[in-house]
């Protein structure tokens, strides 16, 4: 059985159809018999969210695509300041890998550094 093809592209920006809040970026997409896309989106604490829309608290029918953002250019590398395309606090990249960024930012009242790591599709060079 073969898969419709998702409308969801790695970096796209996404919102629920229910709430105009908060707008995130798909961060990957795995086709295992049904899609899985996951997004992430920073709160008002810098704290970042990573969700799955193939999980109860999210269903991918859920999700509406508000466009993508094409970076072209210089690829990302260690040390430039990135942001998630769907906004949120300047990241540091410390290291790179084939598609994936580690990325150190600071959250919360007591600035506290946190890192994790990014799908380079979902980030922006600043």
């Amino acid at each position: 059985m073969q898969l419709e093809e998702t409308p969801f592209k790695t970096g796209d920006l996404v919102r629920l159809k229910s709430s105009y809040d908060i707008i995130m970026t798909v961060g990957k997409i795995q086709a295992k018999g049904t899609y899985t896309v996951e997004v992430l989106w920073f709160d008002r604490d810098n704290a970042l969210h990573h969700q799955s829309a193939d999980s109860p608290q999210m269903k991918l029918d859920w999700l509406s695509r508000l466009g993508h953002i094409v970076t072209e250019g210089n690829p990302i590398k260690e040390g430039d300041v990135v942001r998630l395309k769907s906004g949120g606090p300047p990241l540091i990249v410390s290291r790179v890998h084939t598609d994936m960024a580690r990325c150190s930012w600071f959250y919360g009242k007591d600035g506290l550094q946190t890192s994790s790591n990014i799908p380079l599709n979902a980030l922006l060079p600043l």
